[in-house]
């Protein structure tokens, strides 16, 4: 009879936590269905600007079947830091490099304040700045060269150049640094670098890759 007790006991322990779970993915289900439906009434409505940035029904197949990232969806709010988690190989990066269009999509939509990414991808590209999960530096330059090049691109006033370049060097604490090669740098520095280079021409939003 005791051991009959203990049993039924562990059922109902077992039974308990099978409940708690099928609460948990009906509550998950029913925020992703929200979200969606959100998400989807913002497009359909035109109101895209509403949100610094929506991204809807993002998907990434390659070959015929495998499938990297799987209808992802979120918008993110004007002032927001929003982080994207998930387990090595869930498609993080494969999502960051579809939304700066560093890598084709499948299908699905990406905006930036309002900017539809396929639309106008010109503009698009102008509103955020990137930093990869790989250092993308020219390494034969050095932290000055390379950030005084990056304004030029982002059409800096050149009479303005050098302030600005001191000014991002004393931001991510690489001044000692700033005339000397990249490639003599430790790893988190080059991190420094890369994050300014992201943030330097004051885009709209960052991507920041890890």
């Amino acid at each position: 009879n005791v051991h009959h007790g203990a049993d039924q006991e562990q059922e109902q322990i077992q039974r308990q936590k099978e409940d708690e779970l099928a609460v948990d993915v009906l509550a998950d289900h029913g925020e992703n269905l929200i979200r969606h439906l959100f998400i989807d009434e913002i497009i359909r409505e035109e109101k895209m600007e509403r949100e610094a940035m929506i991204v809807s029904e993002l998907i990434k197949i390659y070959g015929s079947d495998m499938k990297a990232v799987q209808g992802v969806s979120f918008s993110v709010k004007r002032g927001e830091c929003f982080g994207l988690l998930g387990m090595n190989g869930a498609g993080k990066t494969t999502t960051f490099e579809m939304m700066t269009l560093n890598r084709p999509k499948t299908s699905g939509s990406v905006f930036i304040n309002g900017i539809n990414s396929e639309k106008d991808r010109f503009l698009y590209r102008y509103m955020f700045g990137y930093c990869p999960q790989q250092d993308a530096l020219c390494e034969y330059m050095t932290s000055r060269e390379l950030l005084k090049y990056m304004l030029m691109i982002n059409g800096c006033n050149r009479y303005d150049l050098d302030a600005q370049v001191e000014k991002w060097l004393r931001k991510v604490d690489i001044e000692k640094y700033r005339d000397r090669r990249i490639s003599s740098y430790s790893g988190g520095t080059k991190r420094k670098l890369n994050a300014a280079m992201a943030m330097i021409a004051d885009p709209f939003i960052i991507f920041l890759d890890e």
